[in-house]
């Protein structure tokens, strides 16, 4: 029975990249249907299977559904509102030219944490134009270390669906995981830009303007103006981004202090829900500081439409993470990961860049992988921190065509395909590496998390 089990996985994993890949169905559906497949030829009844997919979606919607939301809301009220290019152009006073590869790698890595990366990347792509016109430095540098950081976020720190799925499925304490996040994010970030730049850009002959540039963006460049008078405030537009965080580290640090015994209103502070709520209160405030009360909605509106997609998968991820749970596949992932003396992150990035590779969105690899391992960690009884991480890094992974990212990368940047290549999947496969390296660190050091 056990090594049917993982024959039955092994169809359900190909069934639903079948479904995405070549029938082209929404990833929602898709987990859904495979989660059905797992079910009921795992022997589990016909009403347990259904019932089981309803209470995991519902399970899992009921506990991140409007904290996605409200960080989709949120994102869409700051890109309106001009936030991320006051927070850009702050970073670039600071720095000066000479450090505006980390000012912009760094812009992307805040500014992504509640907003999603293709959102950041359009916005601030026309500012690596104008930094690399003004610096003489090449373009592929400016978006190579803008993917690396806007990437990062996304795949690492909640809010974006990704991560806060995973800690959900996997146990992870919120907080926990955007501070960790944040953390090993920032060196994550600085080792890969210069991986980048030392061992491929600089090297002549890697880049070939003929094959490598669609079109010529940089005479829009100018477009990007660093000094608006009509931007928002550093501090205002950093406000929506920052009380999210904020609020949720304050429950996760009075957790450490108080144990059971956390004050009423901290835990209500720092509720994700509340907390995402403050934050999107925040956005809307500074919004309708600097447009119209129409377009606001209008970007309501528009958020709510991106965010309807994303919840579907997000909670179909949960049903089958929870047909799963049903299922003896845990003690199976336990004898078989001891067979190949795998550990459990290791196995983690092992299956989220097949997934990723495979089907395209880190999205779903992260989630999907998540809940393929919930029910082995149950089993073993480790903490979930490390296998998150190991799902996100193996989530940003070898993006390439069938990806979404790639392509919003690739054409607003002005790129081939060829150019795409060595910028989007170059810098995401380099970050995961260098990601994997800082995890199993982290792991050996403080193995409980």
């Amino acid at each position: 029975m056990n090594s049917m089990v993982i024959v039955h996985l092994v169809i359900t994993i190909l069934l639903v990249l079948f479904l995405i890949m070549k029938l082209r169905l929404n990833a929602g559906i898709a987990l859904v249907i495979g989660a059905l497949y797992m079910g009921i030829a795992c022997g589990l009844p016909l009403d347990v299977t259904v019932q089981t997919v309803s209470q995991g979606f519902g399970g899992t919607m009921g506990g991140i559904g409007l904290t996605i939301a409200f960080g989709i809301m949120l994102g869409e009220l700051v890109a309106i509102s001009g936030g991320i290019q006051s927070i850009a152009s702050t970073f670039l006073k600071l720095t000066g030219i000479k450090g505006s590869i980390w000012a912009l790698a760094l812009t992307g890595f805040l500014v992504s944490i509640p907003v999603f990366y293709d959102v950041v990347f359009v916005i601030l792509v026309p500012l690596a134009a104008s930094l690399s016109q003004m610096t003489k430095m090449k373009l592929e540098y400016y978006v190579g270390a803008l993917v690396i950081g806007a990437g990062i976020a996304h795949c690492f720190v909640p809010p974006t669906p990704g991560p806060l799925a995973s800690a959900a499925i996997l146990g992870v304490p919120l907080g926990t995981m955007i501070g960790v996040g944040i953390v090993i994010g920032i060196p994550i970030l600085i080792a890969s830009v210069l991986v980048y730049k030392a061992f491929f850009v600089d090297r002549p002959g890697f880049w070939n303007p003929a094959k490598d540039v669609d079109i010529d963006i940089m005479a829009g460049a100018g477009s990007a103006t660093l000094d608006s008078k009509e931007l928002p405030g550093f501090f205002a537009s950093m406000l929506p981004i920052a009380l999210p965080v904020i609020f949720i580290l304050i429950g996760t640090v009075s957790q450490a202090i108080y144990g059971k015994d956390v004050p009423a209103v901290v835990k209500f502070v720092s509720d994700r829900t509340v907390a995402m709520l403050a934050g999107t209160i925040a956005a809307y405030v500074l919004a309708s500081t600097r447009i119209g009360h129409d377009q606001i909605d209008k970007s309501i509106g528009k958020a709510m439409s991106a965010a309807g997609v994303v919840l579907v998968i997000t909670g179909a991820g949960g049903s089958l993470g929870a047909i799963l749970g049903k299922t003896d596949i845990g003690s199976v992932m336990v004898a078989a990961s001891k067979s190949l003396r795998l550990a459990p992150v290791v196995l983690a990035f092992i299956v989220a860049v097949l997934i990723k590779l495979a089907q395209g969105s880190g999205t779903v690899a992260m989630i999907t992988t998540a809940g393929l391992l919930a029910p082995m960690l149950q089993q073993t009884g480790g903490g979930g921190l490390w296998v998150a991480m190991a799902a996100s890094a193996g989530g940003i992974a070898l993006g390439h065509i069938n990806d979404s990212g790639f392509w919003v990368t690739a054409k607003t940047a002005g790129f081939t395909t060829s150019g795409g290549l060595k910028t989007y999947t170059l810098t995401c496969t380099i970050v995961a590496v260098v990601a994997m390296v800082f995890i199993v660190i982290g792991q050996l050091l403080f193995p409980a998390l």
